[in-house]
């Protein structure tokens, strides 16, 4: 078993395990930092010893993107949910726009900002624009809220693809 096996094996156990261990958030990062790698489409370079040496395969590259999506998708509530979404992000893949789409009413309905602010990201990557800038310095989310409330209203409802 290579080094990306045994990395990506440690983080979808950990998220199938409902992401209750101590070292989630980190796990988290390195799916982030190995889809960058991946992809060659960030600055994953020397900030975990564990992706710097890792080859992520394709297979490896799957397996995590249906980890993290089944992890957003059962556990909502997660501290650390936000950070999923924000990982898939790295994809840059249209195919993952209704997930993100889905992930943002979901988490708008609750009220919960970090996360909707991820699946926005998401979108912004596969150039789809909720359309809020932020004021210098600001930092009430109400306006953002009501700003992703008119562009959820504008975008059809479809079921995210069952992986």
């Amino acid at each position: 078993m290579g080094s990306v096996e045994a990395c990506v094996q440690r983080i979808i156990v950990e998220l199938e395990s409902g992401g209750n261990g101590p070292d989630v958030a980190e796990r988290l990062l390195e799916s982030a930092l190995l889809f960058e790698k991946f992809f060659e489409n960030g600055d994953w370079q020397r900030l975990s010893e564990v992706v710097d040496s890792a080859s992520p395969t394709c297979e490896d590259v799957d397996a995590l993107r249906t980890a993290l999506i089944n992890f957003a998708i059962a556990t909502p509530e997660h501290p650390c949910v936000g950070t999923a979404i924000w990982a898939l992000a790295k994809i840059n893949d249209e195919s993952l726009k209704d997930f993100f789409l889905n992930e943002m009413r979901r988490h708008h309905a609750a009220g919960r900002h970090f996360p909707v602010s991820q699946a926005d990201y998401g979108l912004q990557r596969l150039g789809i624009e909720v359309g809020y800038e932020f004021a210098i310095g600001e930092n009430d989310m109400g306006k953002y809220m009501e700003a992703v409330h008119v562009f959820l209203g504008k975008q059809p409802i479809k079921p995210t693809p069952s992986e």
